[in-house]
C-alpha cells in the first residue's frame, strides 16, 4: 500500500491576492462634461453681453433720474416755480433727444411737445393733466403753483423717464446742465 500524499495545508494560500482596479478619476472629465462647460461659458458670455448692452442703453435714464432728484432738491430749497419748470422742461427735452434723436424731438414745442411726451409715455397727463404747465409755465409772468401741483409734475416726469419707450437704441448719456 502506498502512502497517501499530503495535501497542502491551505490551497488558497498559494493564490495571489486580487488586485482591484484604480478608482475612476474625476479629472480629466469626459467629453460630455467639456461640451456642457463650453455651452455654459458661451451662455454666460451672451448673458454678460446682453446685460452690458442693457446698462448702456438705459444709462441716460439713470442720469436723468439723478438730475430730476437734483432739480427737486433745488425746488425744495428755493421754491422758484419758473426756474423749476424751466429746469424740468430742459431735462425732459434732453432725455427725449437722447432717446428718440434730434430729428424727432428738436422741432417739438407747445402742445406738440406734450402730445409727444404723452404718446411715448403711454399717458395723457402731459396734454390733459399736471404736465400742461410745461407748455408755457416757465415763460408766464406771475405764475404760481401749489406745492402739490409741482410735486405732481415731478412725479409725472419721473414716470415718463422710467416708462417711455425709445424707438432707437441710442445710448448717449444726458449731459449735465
Amino acid at each position: 500500500m502506498t502512502q497517501p500524499t499530503a495535501l497542502p495545508e491551505d490551497p488558497l494560500a498559494a493564490l495571489r491576492d486580487i488586485h482591484l482596479p484604480a478608482e475612476v478619476s474625476f479629472w480629466p472629465p469626459a467629453i460630455g462634461w467639456w461640451i456642457i462647460l463650453g455651452l455654459l461659458l458661451v451662455g454666460l458670455a451672451f448673458a454678460i453681453h446682453a446685460l452690458i448692452k442693457r446698462l448702456r442703453q438705459t444709462a441716460y435714464r439713470r442720469q436723468a433720474k439723478r438730475h430730476l432728484r437734483a432739480i427737486k432738491a433745488d425746488w425744495q430749497l428755493h421754491g422758484d416755480v419758473r426756474q423749476t419748470l424751466k429746469a424740468l422742461q430742459e431735462l425732459m427735452k434732453r432725455t427725449a433727444l437722447t432717446a428718440f434723436g434730434r430729428d424727432q424731438v428738436a422741432k417739438l414745442t407747445g402742445y406738440r411737445w406734450t402730445a409727444f411726451l404723452d404718446q411715448t409715455g403711454d399717458m395723457t397727463a402731459f396734454s390733459l393733466g399736471a404736465g400742461e404747465v410745461l407748455i408755457d409755465g416757465p415763460y408766464r409772468q406771475g405764475f404760481d403753483l401749489t406745492n402739490d401741483h409741482v410735486d405732481a409734475v415731478f412725479d409725472l416726469c419721473d414716470r415718463w423717464i422710467r416708462q417711455h419707450r425709445p424707438i432707437g437704441s441710442n445710448s448717449e448719456a444726458v449731459p449735465h446742465a
